[in-house]
């Protein structure tokens, strides 16, 4: 027996009786109202309500479709389901119809909007099953529905796809998605950690999310707000007679709570002028306070400015030039260990590294060759295409790099694609008339 104010348990309770295939009666009470819905083996056989004016001018399919939408539009106090035969007079049904059933109420489910909210949360790519136990292309459906289905190749994420219909389609996309999720006709990559969608650990991982995205807005908001008003010592959080060391051990701690992996991508894209300016504020006090933090190391030099060295509302050219030399250099040792794990075959912790050094210094045309390296191991489709991605970036950059070429040749080659593969064979060649890989592998695909 489950208790539970949630409408979606409604929904998910259903679920679990038809896949479950068990005959028994879903209970949902609702204020004075109590319905009942009535399974044979996982089908629906039929529906009732104690109150008096429920479907009194209706009967068979039509009274048992709108009891059951009845059930699932409700507030619940409780919902509860009992492995009990249910009537023999209502007992025709089929799996076709308990499906429409189970759309149509979650059509108008109740407290839906935060369910919407959780799924625009998720990250994870949305496929159609291969073999659905649902018999989808039985089903009455809205041309909405039609192109859902076609979006649901794994390359979307709830949120993508949902922004590809227009406004007025939106929430029937949302709900038909669900309704899918629900029953397993739709996939997650990767796969929730418990299954079966359960939407109440959805809307618990949801609020969790929310709380802690909250928590690093303003986190990212104080501290922009601290690097603008304080004076290089309270921005380090030091005293005025700290050693070089001091200033240094300090530095590296700010820099250590701005790191990207700190952070959620979403709260990373939507302050990213905030983080950009933070931590060129930052490396621009630590360079003044390092020359000046000399004189309190047993060298004799003029007294420390701190006038001149308060924080300035724009960051300066020499601050600028400062920042981008610690960008490259950052860029670089990410770049190192990108190598260190492509060369042990580790190729998930080599994509992390390329990214942080693209996300450093995004002009250097090898940093995006490893990345597309790497994401060429996975033989998914996704990723490949990422992979042609990050060539090409390689290629923009370096656009005179004709072993740049040869590589997204090759590339395109195993992929089955002649036409593009010689193209780059051939470009390759006009640049490096002599290059000899490049012309072998333009004969083996002429």
């Amino acid at each position: 027996m489950q208790t539970t104010t949630s409408p979606a348990l409604v929904a998910e309770t259903f679920r679990n009786t038809f896949l479950s295939e068990e005959s028994g009666v879903l209970t949902v009470r609702s204020g004075p109202v109590t319905y009942s819905i009535f399974f044979n083996r996982g089908l629906v056989a039929g529906a009732q309500s104690d109150h008096p004016e429920e479907g009194t001018l209706e009967a068979g399919e039509k009274r048992t479709a709108r009891l059951i939408e009845s059930a699932f539009s409700c507030i619940p106090e409780l919902v509860e389901f009992h492995a009990t035969q249910p009537p023999n007079e209502d007992s025709e049904s089929d799996i076709l119809s308990t499906v429409e059933l189970f759309l149509a109420g979650v059509r108008v489910l109740a407290g839906f909007e935060d369910v919407r909210h959780a799924l625009l949360g998720l990250d994870q790519r949305l496929a159609l099953r291969a073999n659905p136990s649902v018999p989808l292309e039985r089903l009455t459906l809205k041309p909405i529905h039609g192109f859902i289905l076609s979006r649901l190749s794994g390359h979307l994420s709830f949120g993508e796809i949902a922004a590809t219909v227009g406004p007025e389609d939106e929430l029937e996309a949302a709900r038909f998605i669900f309704s899918l999720l629900l029953l397993g006709s739709v996939v997650a990559d990767p796969p929730f950690p418990h299954g079966l969608l359960k939407v109440e650990l959805l809307l618990n991982d949801h609020r969790r999310e929310f709380a802690r995205e909250e928590a690093e807005l303003a986190f990212v908001r104080e501290m922009f707000a601290a690097v603008k008003s304080q004076n290089p010592y309270q921005i380090l959080g030091i005293s005025e007679t700290a050693d070089s060391n001091e200033v240094r051990k300090a530095y590296e701690e700010r820099k250590r709570a701005l790191q990207n992996d700190r952070f959620l991508a979403r709260v990373r894209e939507r302050m990213r002028q905030e983080l950009t300016l933070i931590e060129a504020r930052l490396t621009e006090v630590f360079l003044a306070l390092q020359g000046g933090a000399s004189t309190h190391d047993g060298v004799p030099e003029e007294d420390l400015d701190l006038e001149a060295l308060a924080l300035r509302r724009e960051v300066t050219k020499t601050g600028v030039a400062a920042t981008l030399n610690e960008q490259e250099r950052l860029a670089e040792s990410y770049y190192q260990k990108a190598k260190k794990y492509f060369g042990m075959g580790d190729y998930y912790n080599c994509i992390q590294y390329c990214q942080q050094a693209i996300r450093q210094s995004d002009q250097i045309s090898r940093f995006h060759f490893l990345l597309a390296e790497s994401q060429a191991r996975n033989p998914d489709r996704r990723w490949q295409k990422m992979a042609e991605q990050s060539y090409l970036n390689a290629i923009k950059l370096d656009p005179w790099n004709a072993d740049y070429l040869v590589v997204l040749g090759t590339f395109y080659r195993k992929q089955g694609f002649a036409v593009r593969a010689r193209r780059q064979f051939e470009k390759a060649l006009a640049m490096q008339p002599g290059h000899a890989r490049a012309r072998e592998e333009l004969g083996s695909v002429s």
